[in-house]
């Protein structure tokens, strides 16, 4: 890889997409990763580092480089062992990014407190479109309440990836809140599948969108939950509220 970076430095051509996923690159990656970025900051739109092991080192050196590229609009840091201290030099540096409109960080044991800091970076002044933190280890406390905040305050989302959490119904009564409170119409799609969610947490999801049909999100998943008709019976419910109270909204929910 320093070899790579010294090669397209020396070459005065820009740099558009930087895809180094699946490569099994470990903290010392950064570095010449780090340089290259900084070297090429200027043209780069798309970065994927997808499923390598850089954790929150590697993340710390990196995240200075994502601050510097002004034209970045993708960035794929998913499955690379980051945890809240990564996250925490991740979300200042892309606080009030000028172009960045998608991030992936699935798959990084970021817990409560790493989510929380992400969270908090993108609720005010951002272009986010697609955030996706599935299999964070989110669980249904501190995490859950800033994603609500999120929720609440985000004026840009469209696509919000929260599978597999363990958020269960503490969770997603937490989520309800940001739900009910929403002002945003932008949000497409909520997913919330594998979250060991029950009754009680549909239930207050559907009381959230009943009581904020404008702002309703598009399409709600809870696949692979433990909802069982109960639950189902209050959303579905909830779908034919939206649409009727929320000038002909659509909202679909899957199980």
């Amino acid at each position: 890889l320093e070899a790579l970076a010294v090669a397209l430095l020396s070459r005065e051509v820009p740099i558009k997409l930087l895809d180094v996923g699946n490569n099994s690159l470990s903290p010392a990656a950064a570095e010449p990763l780090a340089r290259l970025l900084h070297g090429k900051a200027d043209k780069v739109t798309d970065f994927n580092i997808y499923m390598n092991e850089i954790g929150d080192k590697g993340m710390r050196v990196l995240a200075p480089a994502f601050k510097e590229c002004k034209a970045l609009k993708h960035l794929d840091l998913g499955g690379n062992d980051a945890g809240p201290d990564g996250a925490a030099a991740l979300a200042a540096a892309l606080l009030s990014h000028a172009s960045l409109t998608l991030l992936e960080l699935g798959y990084n044991p970021l817990g409560p407190a790493g989510v929380a800091t992400i969270a908090g970076a993108f609720k005010h002044d951002t272009k986010l479109e697609t955030l996706k933190l599935g299999w964070c280890k989110v669980g249904g406390g501190e995490g859950a309440k800033a994603l609500a905040d999120l929720l609440m305050f985000n004026r840009t989302l469209v696509q919000l990836d929260l599978r597999g959490n363990n958020m269960g119904n503490d969770g997603a009564i937490l989520l309800s809140r940001g739900i009910r409170s929403a002002e945003s119409k932008r949000l497409a799609e909520l997913d919330l599948g594998y979250n060991e969610i029950k009754d009680d947490g549909a239930c207050a999801l559907a009381q959230a969108l009943k009581a904020n049909p404008e702002c309703a999100v598009k399409e709600l998943r809870l696949n692979a939950n433990y909802i069982t008709k109960f639950g189902q019976v209050a959303l579905t419910e909830a779908v034919d509220m939206v649409y009727e109270m929320g000038g002909g909204n659509m909202l679909t929910v899957t199980f």
